[in-house]
């Protein structure tokens, strides 16, 4: 255990009056893991990609074959997720577009920005088990590698807004 740890450990038991002899091992344990942080997220490429088609394309004639070609499980647990997500869209959209600029909507942005936006705010809203700084700041290196220059800029604002409202 480091020292920073040990620290925390012996200030807990002091507190309660209590040594580590006298200390119950599920109350230790309990204690010791409310310091573990929230475990990593990954964004989801494979999510993205599929909402970036949808808003692409503007229509879903392609899902049918795409669920077909779906082999790997964490295909079909996209194919799902996407499916989710689309009839929440509405009330995703609307939320993003409380967040945008005076005069912008959410129909008149790019494809992938559309579908970006829609999917950190889907896992912001709906995903319990995200730690949503690490979702916001995997969303911006995103958004940094594929969209124009600066566009990272406004969709960290939005989603810092979104996450903002949550809390």
């Amino acid at each position: 255990m480091s020292f920073a740890a040990n620290f925390l450990l012996n200030l807990f038991l002091v507190s309660r009056g209590k040594s580590h002899e006298k200390c119950d091992k599920n109350e230790l344990l309990n204690y010791k893991n409310s310091f573990k942080m929230p475990s990593r997220y990954f964004l989801d490429h494979r999510k993205i990609s599929l909402l970036y088609k949808y808003y692409l394309l503007g229509d879903l004639n392609w899902l049918e074959q795409t669920e077909n070609q779906a082999q790997t499980e964490k295909e079909k647990v996209a194919i799902a997720w996407f499916l989710t997500c689309l009839e929440k869209e509405k009330q995703l959209i609307m939320k993003i577009e409380s967040k945008l600029k005076t005069g912008w909507t959410f129909s008149s942005l790019p494809p992938l920005e559309r579908a970006v936006l829609i999917y950190a705010t889907h896992e912001t809203f709906f995903n319990e088990c995200v730690f949503i700084p690490s979702l916001i700041n995997q969303t911006v290196d995103f958004s940094k590698k594929y969209l124009e220059p600066d566009k990272y800029k406004y969709i960290n604002k939005v989603l810092d807004l979104l996450y903002k409202s949550k809390v």
